[in-house]
């Protein structure tokens, strides 16, 4: 399970079974970023067989403050089906959060500037 929460103005606080990369730095389980707007994008360990659109493994996170955090999922590609990982989004403290059922070592890689850095 990994877990996105926002706090203050500009933190989004990620914890639970994961590697974190953020340029050429990389980290596991719990982590926290400075930014008042993060994407991300999750992308499950690779299966021993091919890629098959029927197994889709990537997601795309967006967290957002306005006032208050917000998050939402999305999809990598027009052509890629979300995963069927459980997502809830729950008030926790002051914020919303966002809990997702994803694979152990789910790589979370997060794009600073641009959605457009995604595909």
């Amino acid at each position: 399970m990994i877990k996105f929460k926002g706090h203050s103005d500009d933190i989004v606080y990620i914890e639970g079974d994961c590697v974190f990369h953020n340029g050429d730095e990389e980290r596991y389980g719990d982590d926290y970023l400075n930014c008042a707007f993060a994407a991300f994008k999750l992308s499950a360990p690779a299966l021993e067989h091919e890629y098959d659109f029927d197994d889709p493994r990537e997601m795309v996170v967006l967290a957002h403050y306005h006032g208050e955090w917000s998050f939402s999922i999305a999809l990598v590609d027009e052509d890629v089906p979300l995963p069927g990982w459980m997502t809830v989004v729950k008030v926790d403290g002051y914020s919303a959060a966002l809990s997702i059922d994803a694979p152990p070592d789910t790589i979370i890689t997060q794009f600073n500037n641009q959605i457009a850095d995604f595909i």
